[in-house]
């Protein structure tokens, strides 16, 4: 079991169960991580967040805790969001919370369906090293030809350490890169392609 803690607000403290053998060896992002990129973020209260690829869904309770108006977490494996929904209804939120099951490109459409603009996206995609830059561009790409991001929202990609970044992909702006162990994490807002 591996241990995951909702580190600040209204749920701080609890324990988000999440076995990493049970759901496919999954990587879950460190504590250490989560908590610089909530404290880079700052106030969530009255924004919409979004976790594309949710996993143990710690990254969107978090939010959720921390008085995010609304917290969307997509997984496309079945188990895992299974998960997520059992944690959103054990901690009472499935007004605030939508937990959708499938590839990231579908949730996408489902917010623009919805006219749901997130205010902050996070992106933690299991893609392989060798490739990762790239696939990296190719997410924010489909990310701005949905026209989700809300105008003045963030997008944070992360993605290993030593990883190399793209400047401009999609039409965003890289503004800031932060390293945490071997684990770092890239801002992106709107700016020119």
């Amino acid at each position: 079991m591996s241990s995951i803690r909702v580190i600040a607000g209204t749920l701080r403290g609890r324990v988000i169960p999440f076995s990493v053998k049970r759901f496919g060896n999954a990587d879950i992002t460190p504590q250490k991580l989560k908590e610089a990129f909530f404290a880079i973020i700052g106030g969530l209260e009255g924004k919409v967040f979004l976790d594309l690829f949710a996993c143990s869904g710690q990254m969107g309770i978090e939010a959720l805790s921390r008085g995010a108006s609304c917290v969307v977490m997509n997984d496309a494996d079945a188990k895992r969001y299974r998960f997520i929904r059992e944690q959103v209804d054990a901690i009472g939120e499935k007004t605030r919370a939508m937990v959708l099951h499938g590839r990231y490109r579908r949730a996408l459409s489902i917010l623009k369906a919805r006219n749901m603009a997130p205010d902050v996206i996070y992106a933690d995609p299991p893609y392989p090293v060798h490739s990762e830059a790239d696939e990296y561009g190719r997410l924010l790409g489909r990310i701005a030809e949905s026209g989700v991001l809300n105008s003045g929202g963030v997008i944070a990609l992360q993605h290993r350490t030593g990883a190399v970044m793209k400047e401009t992909p999609g039409g965003y702006a890289l503004t800031d890169t932060r390293a945490y162990g071997s684990n770092a994490l890239s801002f992106y807002t709107a700016g020119t392609a």
